[in-house]
């Protein structure tokens, strides 16, 4: 139970995650993200701190959603997410993950990120940037 905000005031408290945790959560599970094209929008456009989602990601442990992030936080750059990029590359392992779990067993392999990018740079690219 980390990443967790108290919300709200009184008897109409609630309990959110951050928004790093949520990245993560979302990277984790993208079922149940909104769709994976928001996602990687949402990734893309929200300031993070690389420290929570090193946290974040040691917690959920899942390498393969370690590695989609990394591989994202590299190709656009992110600001100040150099720390979470190194991290990221120590959790690379052998086996190839595909970008999108949802598509299919196809389309090129990134092997500094082990990644099997079954979305197009470019596809990823146009989305990130709202243009489809």
């Amino acid at each position: 139970m980390i990443g967790i905000e108290k919300q709200g005031y009184g008897n109409n408290q609630f309990r959110i995650t951050d928004k790093e945790k949520t990245i993560v959560d979302c990277f984790d599970l993208p079922e149940y993200s909104g769709g994976f094209d928001e996602l990687i929008r949402a990734f893309v456009k929200t300031r993070l701190d690389a420290a929570k989602l090193i946290t974040y990601c040691n917690a959920v442990n899942n390498i393969s959603a370690i590695k989609r992030m990394g591989y994202l936080a590299e190709l656009f750059k992110k600001e100040n997410t150099e720390h979470f990029i190194a991290y990221a590359l120590t959790k690379v392992n052998e086996r190839y993950s595909l970008f999108d779990t949802a598509g299919n067993n196809k389309g090129t392999h990134i092997s500094r990120w082990k990644l099997r990018l079954n979305i197009s740079e470019q596809k990823i690219l146009s989305v990130a940037n709202n243009l489809y």
